[in-house]
């Protein structure tokens, strides 16, 4: 379905929904005071009424499933009821007199129009997918998912996943039920994945709540339709609540419109009580529940709603005439009472759960600095970085602001009401500003606060049309229109922040939503994805698996998941470009769905058996609470290393029949591998990646090795009906295998690589040391050659941040970036060529005048290489006395400026070569450089360079981004790095390689 297609059938399901809810609750129950404004009140009384009904029957046993028919059937007998009882004959009559009006106001534009900007992003996605970077994303696609199908005490009985416990016991993670209700509601309606609702279902809410500001404003706070027009439109052009929607909160935004709802519906319900007593009661009790829904959606919503509320309730109790105001007071009273009983489960969760975020200022959003003035006005666009000080212009504008409000307070309509109200929301603001300090609860205070400075702005400008002088009001009308500009212009830098594409990088997750649809709902997947999908890309992950049992060792952005069962094979295997196991030998044919980086395959139905070799990464608890440490988690954990001491045993099945048994090992160096069934077979592996075959007739295995290997995985299949063979091996060539150790002398940190590489491929690696926070971007990167085979040690010192090498001419580029004292993550990532194929993290250091050394669980590591380019050359160059340069390849010539290509080169030795330094580089006419790379011959170490040996290097080309179009040369020159004279290539200094176009 088209992205705008889907997008609007979200929001009318959401609409319809909320419609169907309210529309008898509406005429049983509105205030008087609030007729009017009916037809505007449906659906978010119907949204509240929903949330109420959700929020109870999960906690009593029932899934949203189990509720929605009940929930429609009851609805549906009230508004019978109510169309039967309740109908106003006047109400037809005015109904279409009621929507000339509509189209004659500028609201629907205002509401249109903050609907749209919501989803924005998604229309240059092209999909529905989360938006921006937040990973709250993950709390609000599980619980919604879990909830569709099991009551809140029964999520545990659901799949394997790293949601389920993730949301396994939402108050403690501080999680509010209210929205996702509603969330997994519209999302069975709609027929469409919780993911796809999710971003369109927050923009509805955001616009949502514009309506019901509009509907205070003119109800409770005494503005006339243009001035109410003009304090929707600006609370609507917000920056802050535009980024707070992208941001993925969506308890706030489920909260967001209920708080001018409980506002607007609690005025009119005691002034109801005032003119008509008792009578009017039932509109106290619509009061209770649109406070109850907003406790369930969000408690901390409570902390504005309530201290402008108790303003409000103040202003009535001092504007009622003397004789009415103990019917006031009670009525206040019964409101207050009436809301407790509706809310038991929602004080329960608060004091077991959500009570702890704000007691001890939490924040998971890297928050540490209070948002400025211009940020709560909407004049600047908010952004987590330090924000600048603030500019003249706003400063003056904010002060034109102020003298506008004032004049609300001195001569404009409900004075009394607008001061008490903004009295208790700024008691709020200057509370978590300077009493509590609170920068996380201050900026989301802020965003809701700001509707009702909007609406000051617009009520003073109403004062302000009153004044006899002409000057004054066109001053006001002038402060209004350009506060409306600079507030658009400002949420316009929201929108291009987050245009082009999520920053968290989920449209092929989210492409994967759709595909899964087809697979069978109880069908095992088991999920082998890079580091590049950890985090809030893995619950996206598994949100479109749901419900089919997850196995794998994956983390997502609060939780992990390590399941594999033993001796069963998964139904599905779900992989990234950057991991793919050598095991299953999976056929094209068995490939389902591909797209970005994601392959979903189906498993041998044959397969008896399949075990993968990683195990579980340690410290899970401690890694989770850093970004890095996330990063890290990625990975899934060490490769299962076995040795003669530490043996691996496997139970195969449970019967005896005969099985095949293909093994996966990696060596980093030669071994002998023992294997014991009912018999034990050894086999002498080279280093590298082997594929190796054994006949089973027993249930067990028992793996041995002389030296330290590792399993990447073992699969087993029903034995062929043919002569038996001994145990066997092939070596895979595509596989590099590589082994890190590392150690702290003093403040030397030694790494040290042994590698194997049969088809002695060189690539470099780039050292990253990483701050282990939230809140820092600190990095600092270096170069290496990765050792072709054998072993290589480089040392960094971590007071000088250098790296040294027993060959200097190996490290390609010592560390970016000096560094302060504080705890990093180092990690490697493997570079073949321009393609970054392998990341794994080597632990945790502290820099500073006593510097700690912290390894992860890293062992032997396996990385399958790229193909390389196409030979180019008609036959061997010779390169020096010692050296031939047999082939060349380059994938493409035809590079953007900034772009990036690898240009694969094969070396080939005649005796042990000396020292020798390559140099490539693209050239103008006027032999100016646009790229150019320089690194040792081979990857190789001087010295260990044996004869007759075969080396493919990868070398990355990268176009300045300021190349002009046009044919540029490419040449490759070779030298001794000692004494920097060249090498000559069959005879020249240098060689030209042919051209490169850029457009």
């Amino acid at each position: 379905m088209n992205v705008g297609v889907t997008i609007l059938w979200v929001w009318l399901v959401a609409t319809l929904f909320g419609a169907w809810c309210g529309w008898g609750l509406t005429l049983w129950l509105l205030p008087q005071p609030l007729r009017p404004f009916r037809w505007l009140l449906t659906v978010p009384l119907g949204y509240a009424l929903a949330i109420w009904v959700g929020f109870n029957a999960v906690h009593a046993g029932l899934s949203l499933r189990q509720t929605l028919w009940p929930l429609l059937g009851l609805t549906l007998a009230l508004n019978a009821l109510a169309w039967r009882f309740r109908r106003d004959p006047a109400d037809a009559a005015s109904r279409m007199q009621r929507l000339r009006h509509l189209y004659r106001m500028p609201l629907p534009s205002i509401i249109a129009v903050a609907a749209i900007i919501g989803v924005l992003p998604l229309l240059s996605y092209g999909i529905s997918t989360i938006i921006g970077g937040g990973w709250d994303g993950e709390s609000y696609l599980a619980l919604a998912l879990h909830l569709q199908d099991h009551a809140l005490a029964t999520i545990g009985q659901a799949a394997s996943s790293p949601l389920r416990d993730h949301v396994l016991n939402p108050p403690i993670i501080g999680l509010s039920l209210g929205m996702s209700v509603f969330h997994g509601w519209v999302a069975l309606l709609s027929g469409q994945s919780a993911l796809t609702v999710f971003a369109p279902l927050l923009a509805w809410l955001r616009a949502l709540g514009f309506v019901l500001v509009y509907v205070w404003l003119r109800s409770a706070m005494g503005l006339r339709r243009s001035a109410a027009a003009w304090g929707t439109a600006l609370g609507a052009a917000g920056a802050l609540l535009l980024w707070i929607t992208y941001f993925n909160f969506g308890m706030q935004l489920g909260a967001w419109p209920l708080i001018p709802l409980v506002l607007a519906v609690s005025v009119a319900a005691v002034e109801d009580v005032q003119q008509r007593g008792w009578a009017a009661g039932a509109g106290v009790l619509l009061a209770a529940l649109a406070w109850a829904s907003l406790t369930f959606t969000y408690y901390p919503a409570l902390t504005v709603a309530v201290p402008m509320g108790l303003g409000l309730a103040l202003a009535l109790l001092i504007q009622a005439p003397p004789q009415r105001r103990g019917r006031t007071l009670a009525a206040l009273v019964l409101l207050s009472g009436g809301t407790v009983p509706l809310t038991t489960w929602a004080i329960s969760d608060y004091i077991n759960g959500f009570a702890f975020r704000y007691a001890n200022a939490l924040t998971t959003l890297g928050l540490f600095h209070f948002i400025p003035l211009s940020d709560v006005l909407g004049w600047t666009a908010y952004h987590l970085q330090e924000p600048p000080p603030l500019a003249a212009w706003s400063i003056a504008l904010s002060l034109g602001a102020l003298l506008l409000g004032a004049l609300a307070l001195w001569r404009g309509p409900q004075r009394l009401r607008w001061t008490l109200a903004l009295l208790g929301a700024l008691v709020y603001l200057l509370w978590v500003r300077w009493g509590r300090a609170y920068p996380y609860a201050y900026i989301k205070g802020a965003a809701y606060v700001h509707f009702a400075l909007m609406g000051w702005l617009a009520a003073g400008w109403q004062a302000a049309q009153g004044l006899a002088r002409r000057w004054l009001r066109l001053g006001a009308s002038a402060l209004i229109g350009i506060s409306l500009l600079v507030a658009a212009y400002a949420q316009s830098g929201v929108v291009r922040d987050h245009w082009g594409r999520s920053r968290l990088g989920l449209e092929a997750a989210a492409a994967l939503d759709q595909a899964a649809r087809d697979l069978p709902p109880s069908a095992p997947i088991y999920i082998a994805t890079s580091p590049a999908w950890n985090g809030p890309q893995m619950s996206t992950i598994a949100a479109a698996l749901y419900p089919r049992p997850l196995w794998g060792h994956v983390f997502s952005a609060y939780s992990n998941l390590d399941v594999t069962p033993s001796g069963q094979p998964p139904a599905y295997l779900l992989l990234s470009d950057q991991q793919t196991p050598a095991a299953l030998n999976l056929p094209a044919a068995s490939l389902v769905w591909s797209q970005g980086g994601l392959s979903l395959w189906q498993v041998d139905p044959l397969l008896r058996f399949w075990q993968p070799g990683r195990q579980p990464a340690a410290s899970i608890n401690a890694l989770r609470q850093t970004p890095s440490g996330l990063a890290a988690l990625g990975w899934g954990g060490p490769l299962r290393t076995f040795d003669q001491q530490h043996p691996l045993t496997f139970q195969l099945n449970a019967d005896q029949s005969a099985l095949l048994a293909t093994l996966h090992v990696a060596a980093s160096q030669p071994t002998t591998l023992e294997l014991h069934t009912d018999q034990t077979a050894r086999l002498a592996i080279p280093a590298g990646l082997s594929a190796i075959t054994v006949p089973l007739h027993s249930a067990s295995l028992e793996l041995r090795a002389d030296q330290s290997t590792a399993l990447v995985d073992i699969e087993a299949r029903s034995l062929p009906p043919i002569a038996e063979s001994a145990a066997a091996f092939v070596i895979n060539p595509e596989w590099y295998v590589w082994q890190p150790s590392m150690a702290l002398d003093g403040q030397q940190l030694q790494l040290t690589i042994k590698a194997a590489n049969p088809n002695q491929r060189a690539l470099r690696g780039e050292l990253t040391l990483s701050a282990d926070h939230f809140g820092s971007a600190s990095t600092s990167t270096a170069l290496i050659s990765m050792p072709i085979t054998g072993a290589a040690t480089y040392t960094l010192d971590l007071a000088t941040l250098q790296l040294a090498s027993p060959d200097p001419a190996h490290i390609l580029a010592q560390p970016a970036a000096a560094l302060e004292p504080d705890s990093y993550w180092l990690g490697l990532t493997l570079l073949d060529g321009a393609e970054r194929i392998q990341t794994v993290p080597l632990g945790s250091v502290t820099l500073g005048a006593q510097p700690a050394w912290s390894p992860s669980a890293v062992s032997i590591e396996t990385a399958r290489l790229g193909p390389s380019a196409t030979p180019e050359l008609p036959g061997d160059l010779s390169v020096g006395p010692d050296l031939l340069l047999s082939q060349l390849g380059l994938a493409t010539r035809t590079l953007a400026p900034g772009g990036s290509a690898t240009l694969d080169l094969v070396w080939r030795s005649l005796s042990a070569p000396g020292p020798a330094q390559v140099s490539v580089q693209v050239l103008d006419a006027s032999n100016h450089k646009w790229a150019q790379w320089d690194g040792p011959a081979g990857g190789w170490l001087a010295g260990l360079w044996p004869a007759d040996v075969s080396v493919r290097q990868a070398v990355p080309l990268s176009l300045d981004p300021a190349t002009p179009p046009g044919e540029y040369r490419l040449l490759l020159t070779v030298y001794d790095p000692v004494t920097t004279l060249p090498l000559l290539i069959n005879g020249q200094s240098s060689l030209e390689l042919g051209s490169i176009s850029v457009p």
